[in-house]
C-alpha cells in the first residue's frame, strides 16, 4: 500500500515598525502526530491582515495546483514504480 502525504500550510506573521504585516508560509506534513517542516516561503509585506490572508490563500491554491500537475507528470513519466 502506498502512502501519500498531505501538504499543510500555516501562515505566520509579525507586525513591523511601520505598522505593516510581514508574512510567510510554512509548508509541512503531519506524520504520526509529528510536524515535519519542508520549507518557509516569504509572502511579503502587507497593509492589513485581510490582504495578507488573501495572499496566503492564493499561494496555497497555486502551490497545490502546481504540486498536483508535477506529481501527475512524474507518474506519467514512470518516476514512481
Amino acid at each position: 500500500m502506498k502512502r501519500y502525504e498531505k501538504l499543510l500550510f500555516e501562515l505566520e506573521f509579525e507586525k513591523t515598525l511601520n505598522d505593516t504585516y510581514k508574512g510567510h508560509v510554512v509548508v509541512f506534513t503531519n506524520i504520526g502526530g509529528n510536524k515535519v517542516e519542508h520549507g518557509t516561503v516569504l509572502l511579503g509585506e502587507f497593509e492589513s491582515i485581510k490582504e495578507m490572508k488573501l495572499e496566503f490563500h492564493r499561494f496555497e491554491r497555486e502551490f497545490k495546483a502546481l504540486y498536483k500537475v508535477t506529481g501527475k507528470q512524474m507518474i506519467a513519466e514512470g518516476y514512481f514504480q
